[in-house]
């Protein structure tokens, strides 16, 4: 082959119509969701924006009407469709979607283009029977001849082919809403999508990222219905954002934006995703968490791991783990481990048919008799993953910081309030630390939800600076003169609950080994002291902290 005629190839594979067919094979026969596959291939090549909707155009409406082109196709050939070559019959389905649905095409364009696709990817013969095949449909089309069954007589499959459903679905939905409803819905679902957009608030704001689409060409507005999301209303090529902002937002409807929120993790939690790919809602959970914390993102479906990895790196976030396991299948080494767990159970999907084209295509009627037990199973399991409560009891606690207040007030006697290090088995520091501020407690005594302070020192220093000084943490457990230096160092922490004791030996002399007088287990004749010089050390050590900070002010 001539260095020409390789060139000549070249251009040609990277035509509009041939990106468009390599995503509707990726879509009909390869699983793909055509938004992902679209956007992806689109990275890839180097196409202007008119280019770039055409693309558009043919990959959507191809997919969507996929079953109207196959019943088409049925009409022309006498070859059955299951016989033809999966990408030739994709070529001839974009091709009559050009001919039948795109006024703006010629049809000698869709003809001709759809021949030189087929020579491209099969062999001469092929090509022939691509070109013969849509030029009948020209025919046909410009003779009346390749009609619809006419409403009247077979309201199903009229609909079925005039809104570019599955037969099976109108038939159910005639029968669940009648006739007038059925088709408002199948309009309904071939209206255009909104381009919703969701920032990453770990990466930028919303008002950021609006200005950002405004200099890409986009007209947007904020959500009303969830702080991060931002709506559409005229949009320039998302080629262009992904280069100027790719980690600064993620394509999600608001519907789903609300999960999260709904779901409200706190940062340092553990949180099990069980139906998680392609990951919108499990970033979104990590973002409400500030990348802190743990996230096990689990699907059934080893491909789909890929697609959570991709989108948690785009987003800059570290703390998701893709698991690969059937949800419906119980993990006993999860039992009571989870704060969270957000369950997207697999369903029909019919609610999102607007913006995912290719969902109409995926399910039959079979699969609506399956969903319900599958999803009582998922559900079950999930219901165990959770730990048992290991929140505050709010209400509570405001009637005992009240009583205490209001003994105070009334000058009986000074009662401020500490909340003891029950606070360390809290499912969430962050919430409990919101709460106790809320409350008016004035101090939270804990090691950082570890068994000593020092082992807790990366919580202190975060609560530390969370309370901003609007609460006294008061760091107990395992402190040591020596602790108290390093955790002031290291954490920001100035109070320190420290009982200062060392383990003595009783003077006792007669002892009876076998007979424990106190908690079987402990040492009988061990004596637990305050030690005044552990003490002296530890005040010594917080007047140098003391003079030091004065120092530091000054």
């Amino acid at each position: 082959m001539t260095e020409k005629r390789q060139a000549n190839k070249k251009i040609k594979k990277d035509t509009a119509r041939q990106i468009a067919l390599e995503v509707i094979c990726a879509v009909i026969d390869g699983g793909a969701y055509a938004n992902i596959a679209l956007n992806k291939t689109l990275r890839t090549k180097e196409t202007d924006d008119r280019d770039r909707r055409f693309i558009t155009e043919l990959v959507y409406g191809t997919i969507k009407a996929k079953g109207t082109l196959d019943w088409l196709l049925s009409q022309l050939s006498a070859r059955p469709l299951a016989k033809i070559d999966k990408v030739i019959l994709n070529i001839l389905r974009m091709g009559l979607y050009q001919i039948f649905y795109l006024d703006k095409v010629p049809a000698s364009a869709a003809c001709n283009e759809s021949t030189e696709l087929a020579k491209a990817a099969s062999h001469a013969g092929a090509a022939k029977f691509v070109n013969g095949i849509l030029r009948s449909a020209v025919r046909g089309r410009e003779a009346g001849t390749l009609l619809f069954p006419d409403k009247s007589a077979d309201a199903a499959l009229n609909l079925a082919l005039t809104k570019l459903h599955p037969l099976w679905l109108v038939k159910h939905w005639l029968k669940q809403f009648g006739e007038e409803e059925t088709e408002k819905l199948l309009d309904y679902n071939n209206l255009p999508p909104v381009l919703s957009l969701r920032t990453n608030t770990l990466k930028t704001t919303r008002s950021n990222l609006l200005e950002v689409l405004q200099a890409a060409g986009f007209e947007a507005v904020p959500s009303k219905w969830c702080e991060e999301g931002i709506i559409c209303t005229k949009t320039a090529g998302l080629n262009a954002l992904m280069e100027k902002a790719p980690d600064a937002f993620y394509m999600q409807d608001e519907s789903s934006m609300l999960v999260a929120h709904a779901v409200c993790p706190q940062p340092g939690m553990t949180v099990l995703d069980l139906c998680a790919a392609p990951g919108g809602k499990t970033t979104h959970l990590a973002q409400l968490m500030q990348n802190k914390g743990k996230i096990y993102a689990c699907d059934i479906h080893p491909h789909k791991m890929e697609l959570i990895k991709e989108n948690a790196v785009r987003l800059g976030i570290d703390i998701i783990e893709p698991v690969l396991m059937d949800a419906s299948v119980f993990k006993p080494e999860w039992a009571d481990a989870a704060d969270c767990v957000l369950v997207d159970a697999p369903c029909s999907g019919f609610g999102v048919l607007r913006r995912r084209a290719e969902a109409r295509w995926r399910k039959n009627k079979k699969d609506l008799k399956g969903f319900p037990p599958l999803q009582k199973s998922i559900l079950q399991n999930a219901a165990r993953y959770v730990k048992p409560d290991g929140r505050l009891d709010t209400d509570r606690m405001k009637e005992l910081v009240e009583c205490a207040k209001s003994e105070s007030k009334s000058g009986k006697r000074p009662c401020a309030v500490t909340f003891h290090r029950a606070f360390d088995v809290c499912r969430s520091p962050y919430e409990a630390l919101r709460q106790c501020i809320e409350l008016g407690i004035d101090t939270i005594l804990t090691s950082g939800q570890k068994d000593s302070a020092w082992n807790g020192r990366e919580l202190l220093k975060e609560l530390v600076r969370e309370a901003a000084g609007e609460i006294e943490i008061l760091a107990g457990a395992g402190i040591s003169p020596e602790v108290i230096g390093k955790l002031a160092d290291y954490a920001g922490v100035t109070s320190f609950h420290m009982s200062g004791k060392k383990v003595t030996d009783s003077k006792m002399e007669f002892r009876r080994e076998d007979v424990p007088m106190g908690i079987p287990g402990f040492p009988e004749f061990d004596i637990w002291q305050t030690d005044a010089g552990l003490v002296g050390n530890a005040k010594r050590i917080l007047i140098d902290l003391q003079e030091e900070s004065l120092k530091n002010d000054r």
